[in-house]
């Protein structure tokens, strides 16, 4: 079986089901729930991984199956037609990185790696390496990669990982900082930062319009963070960590809905632009392979990050996007779920508001989506009363913690 880095990475999420059990309610839209990287979908899955993966609305990655084996893929697809009888709006994309392959992948392209002036594979994620996008037929070799399994298995599109726009220098230093001195070819600069930007950019926007006419129009393909370029070809990008980033100050609570909105507004129908945020607990790469009790120990301490959940969830409610909530990036596709994502909320009714104490509401048919960005804790007053998803409390006033969300039911 062809294990990409992310699918490793989201290998040990499963744990995350054991004790949970959710309920498919098409009627609890517009909270549109997004599992990454860890879903399980493969032959031999039980009904409470059918329920929580239909319980999703989109699944990106976490496809779990020998691809050679024809029997494991009927299984598979019986599987997705029960998924799909549960909920006819599930939808799932294959995930394939764009600038890095497993470093034990043979049959590439010639020059494929990217290599160092002393003619060392330059490393990548753990058990990866980089590929070097400014050879044409190395992108299409990503191209065909990313398609492979639309034939054999029922999936609905393609999921490119990496896309950022730009070379991905953050990838080469993940264990340190390193001088990203390449090896020369005719017709670039290898060493010049400048360069790789401009060439991996555009070889990344080459790459997505190649995905795009090779799946065709009704395909869903996104990406990871790519540049707004490649929105025309595109059905949604992964803001991922985009919540996290505004919590430790990298960007503003504005930038973060306005990124949100011009994605969910800019690229093709279907819409499934995913906002993405992690518990704030950073395991250590590999953490599968911790003994089991500390694995449970840091997914438990990840789970209760509920301020931090609800938040996510409010931001992504205020801006009409697809909500994932997991672990880390390291360890992603937990299968949690919380009592707000079944919220029946109904359509959302009118625009988000920014208020005078820096909150931001906005008003659904049932309901009240609250986000409090702010340094300090609200107090919120209404009108009629309401009653609070978490607690169950029905009032007129609420209090409502700096960096936490609040869903009301009427």
């Amino acid at each position: 079986m062809d294990m990409s880095r992310r699918q490793l990475l989201a290998a040990a999420g499963l744990t995350g089901l054991q004790g949970v059990k959710s309920r498919v309610e098409t009627s609890r839209k517009p909270i549109r729930i997004t599992n990454c990287y860890g879903a399980g979908i493969g032959p031999a899955m039980s009904s409470a991984q059918i329920e929580y993966v239909a319980s999703c609305d989109l699944c990106i990655g976490g496809l779990s199956l020998d691809y050679s084996d024809a029997d494991q893929i009927k299984r598979t697809n019986a599987n997705l037609v029960k998924i799909r009888s549960m909920n006819p709006k599930f939808k799932v994309v294959d995930y394939t990185s764009a600038p890095d392959a497993p470093s034990s992948t043979r049959n590439l392209p010639a020059n494929a790696w990217l290599r160092y002036e002393n003619g060392t594979i330059a490393a990548g994620w753990p058990g990866s390496a980089m590929l070097n996008l400014a050879h044409p037929d190395v992108i299409e070799w990503v191209a065909q990669k990313a398609i492979r399994h639309m034939k054999s298995v029922d999936i609905d599109g393609v999921f490119l990982d990496s896309m950022g726009a730009g070379f991905d220098a953050w990838e080469c230093n993940l264990f340190g900082r390193k001088v990203l001195h390449f090896e020369n070819e005719p017709g670039g600069n290898f060493s010049d930062l400048t360069w790789l930007n401009s060439t991996w950019r555009q070889a990344k926007l080459t790459l997505v319009r190649r995905v795009r006419d090779l799946v065709g129009p009704t395909a869903i393909v996104m990406a990871n963070q790519p540049g707004h370029e490649t929105a025309p070809s595109l059905n949604g990008v992964l803001l991922e960590d985009w919540v996290d980033s505004f919590l430790s100050g990298e960007r503003t609570w504005k930038q973060l809905l306005d990124d949100c909105t011009w994605w969910h507004q800019h690229c093709v129908k279907p819409a499934l632009t995913t906002l993405s945020c992690s518990s704030g607990v950073v395991p250590p790469y590999n953490a599968w392979t911790l003994p089991h009790a500390k694995q449970d120990e840091l997914l438990q301490k990840g789970k209760v990050q509920f301020s931090r959940m609800r938040l996510g969830l409010a931001a992504a409610l205020l801006t009409d996007v697809y909500y994932s909530f997991d672990l880390n990036t390291r360890w992603r596709g937990e299968h949690w779920w919380y009592p707000e994502y079944n919220a029946r909320l109904g359509p959302p009714e009118g625009e988000p508001k920014a208020q005078v104490d820096g909150t931001w509401q906005r008003r659904f048919r049932n309901g009240l989506v609250i986000a409090n960005p702010t340094k300090s804790a609200a107090t919120i007053h209404l009108r009629t009363p309401y009653t609070n998803v978490t607690t169950q409390q029905k009032d007129h006033q609420f209090n409502l913690a700096s960096n936490d969300g609040l869903l009301l039911v009427s």
